[in-house]
């Protein structure tokens, strides 16, 4: 988390500044197997060209993107009743995946509607001081 470049990531001062203490030979060692599992492959498929570039950079090895994601539904809008609407966010609580930037816009939300809920599913960091009222977080 935090490191721009595999080598970066593996980097003994960076290690020490994450984990507490260098435990980057067991991380190379890690490194190393997933290496050797990755390349037993005829293809590695990944979502995006950044992905594509860690695969590349990380363990020397070519992947193919194949974008996720759905296509948009071109259906008509159904409104509903009542404001007991849920709303989930499965996943890593991380900076990266942007779990804090939900909050905002669901706080807004719900004051339009204050039967509305929204819970979060995932570990990582750590959480805010004061959770506000219809947001819970149920951990990993």
């Amino acid at each position: 988390q935090g490191a721009r470049t595999a080598a970066d990531a593996l980097n003994p001062d960076y290690v020490r500044s994450i984990f507490g203490t260098d435990i980057s030979p067991a991380l190379s060692e890690r490194k190393d197997y997933i290496a050797s599992r990755l390349a037993r492959f005829r293809e590695r498929i990944v979502p995006s060209k950044y992905l594509q570039g860690v695969i590349r950079d990380a363990f020397s090895l070519p992947s193919t993107i194949i974008p996720h994601g759905v296509a948009p539904l071109h259906a008509p809008v159904t409104r509903y009743r009542g404001d007991n609407f849920k709303f989930g966010v499965v996943g890593g609580l991380l900076p990266q995946k942007g779990w804090r930037t939900v909050i905002e816009p669901f706080l807004e939300l719900r004051s339009e509607f204050p039967g509305i809920s929204l819970t979060f599913y995932g570990g990582g960091e750590e959480l805010p001081k004061r959770v506000p009222e219809g947001i819970a977080f149920r951990g990993r």
